[in-house]
């Protein structure tokens, strides 16, 4: 007997609304319970034949099965050529569009011999409102889906489609839009996300969320500066934004060269970001915690354990915390000017440290070096030996006591024979 075709496609191709995945079943009759299937998952919004699978079928019985299973809300009879047409334009459109059928679409379109396209007088529309229609699949992760989206602006321009990803249409809001970008981030899609927000934040310049994420993805990048200003900005429009707040001192915690962990803090780092670190993670406690996300609870939880431990250093000094902070940023003034080889306004703040907390030894001792440096060398033996007094094991110290041997104001040390301590990474106050 001749060979029979029949097209079954789902009921929704009558209204394909927003989601325009319709999947096809071609069968052909060979021959008497001898049935070859080829089915579809067609998009007709722009990607074409995104599932193809062919199946051999020797029971009447057995077909009906799969027609329930792949048409669970219902079918509707068309003719083979009608199955082949509708397959084959959609395939047309998505090529235009840079998208191809997957690899196993030539072995299911066999099914499609022995009838012919052109005994089909319909003609089909794709996309949605007269341009291409992205909409993002269970199975697609946002990484994917924002690859889909490159495609399509690169073929049809910034305007030229329609989308909904992640719940986002083309007309979506910013701060869907930000969602996304986030999301594209947790997925590893960096250069997707980045592109994205650029777009975002040259649209939306003083919009708290993008600026946000902007600096999200400059701390993923590594980029700390820029992440701090980005957090920055968004703390000023928003006072209360706490998770902002949260990201801005972890940018300080990186760029003042410690861990994070908090067995390790307050030592160790640059005071500078330290000191704005612990401002940051006074603020993040000063902010309503209400509506926060389990993991937002938890990144508190870590700002407060490293304010804790700041408290507790500042207790041994016998101060509070907020004069600790302070004593934190005098000192870390004093090695700026240390650095430019400004003595005297050196020596000035980290008299001012030592007024705020007289147990910096590290004051102490980089006044001596100072004093050293200004010709003053029985003073800075005073310094150098009130450092020791306080920390007995404070080799820089130690090592610049010893080059003071055997010298005073009448008799000066070689210039070049004193030891600076080391301005980037300090031990700590105490």
């Amino acid at each position: 007997m001749a060979s029979k075709t029949i097209t079954y496609v789902a009921k929704n191709i009558e209204d394909l609304g927003d989601a325009p995945m319709v999947g096809v079943a071609v069968v052909r009759e060979r021959r008497a319970n001898f049935f070859e299937v080829g089915s579809f998952l067609v998009d007709t919004g722009c990607l074409g034949v995104k599932v193809a699978m062919d199946t051999v079928i020797h029971d009447a019985d057995a077909l009906e099965e799969l027609k329930e299973d792949l048409f669970p809300d219902g079918y509707v009879e068309k003719s083979g050529a009608w199955g082949r047409k509708f397959v084959e334009s959609a395939i047309v459109y998505a090529r235009k569009l840079g998208f191809g059928p997957p690899r196993d679409y030539k072995k299911a379109a066999r099914v499609f011999g022995g009838t012919d396209a052109k005994d089909c007088d319909e003609r089909f529309e794709f996309g949605r409102k007269g341009k291409p229609f992205y909409f993002q699949g269970p199975n697609e992760s946002p990484q994917q889906a924002n690859k889909i989206i490159k495609m399509l602006e690169r073929r049809c321009g910034v305007d030229g489609f329609h989308f909904i990803v992640g719940g986002m249409s083309d007309d979506a809001s910013v701060g869907d839009e930000v969602d996304f970008c986030l999301k594209l981030m947790e997925e590893g899609d960096m250069k997707g996300a980045g592109s994205r927000l650029q777009r975002l934040l040259d649209e939306n310049p003083e919009d708290k969320d993008v600026l946000f994420a902007m600096g999200v993805w400059y701390l993923y990048q590594q980029e700390f500066e820029l992440a701090l200003s980005s957090m920055e900005a968004a703390t000023e429009i928003d006072p209360e934004f706490i998770e902002a707040w949260i990201n801005r001192g972890m940018a300080h915690m990186h760029l003042s060269n410690v861990s994070g962990n908090t067995e390790e803090l307050p030592g160790g780092g640059n005071m500078e970001h330290m000191a704005a670190m612990l401002k940051c993670f006074q603020q993040v406690m000063e902010c309503d915690q209400e509506d926060l996300s389990e993991e937002g609870a938890s990144e508190v939880e870590r700002c407060k354990g490293i304010l804790e431990i700041s408290a507790k250093e500042a207790e041994r000094s016998g101060i509070s915390l907020d004069v600790y902070i302070k004593s934190m940023e005098t000192y870390a003034s004093g090695l700026d000017h240390m650095e430019e080889l400004e003595w005297e306004a050196a020596l000035e703040q980290f008299s001012i440290t030592l007024e705020l907390n007289p147990l910096s030894y590290h004051a102490c001792g980089n006044s001596g070096t100072c004093l050293i440096a200004l010709d003053r060398v029985n003073e800075a033996r005073e310094m150098l030996q009130r450092a020791i007094e306080i920390e007995p094991h404070y080799k820089p110290a130690l090592d610049n006591l010893k080059l003071l041997e055997g010298y005073d104001d009448e008799n000066l040390p070689p210039v070049r024979g004193h030891k600076m301590v080391d301005s980037s990474k300090p031990d700590g106050l105490s």
